[in-house]
């Protein structure tokens, strides 16, 4: 079964789709570069949500520009604790 979604990529190649579309398992996918800007969203929301939607997206996209951190969750627990005791003294 073939499907159709509209979704938008930016420079760095991320693709946004348009709304939400759930897969029950993984799919292989082809994706299709249209030669023209992506059409304007339709959309109820007032200018100063979707102001803070595209602020709150563009940080997203900062974070996963950042390295990851090669320390395990223990090891990052045991320094939230151990800052932790050195307040109590």
């Amino acid at each position: 079964m073939l499907n159709t979604i509209e979704a938008t990529m930016n420079e760095r190649g991320k693709i946004r789709l348009r709304e939400p579309f759930r897969l029950p398992t993984p799919r292989r996918v082809l994706v299709t570069i249209l030669d023209e800007p992506p059409v304007e969203a339709q959309t109820s929301e007032v200018p100063a949500q979707t102001a803070k939607t595209d602020q709150l997206l563009a940080f997203l996209d900062k974070l996963e520009q950042l390295p990851r951190s090669s320390r395990t969750t223990e090891e990052m627990n045991a320094d939230i604790q151990a800052e932790r005791d050195a307040w109590e003294r």
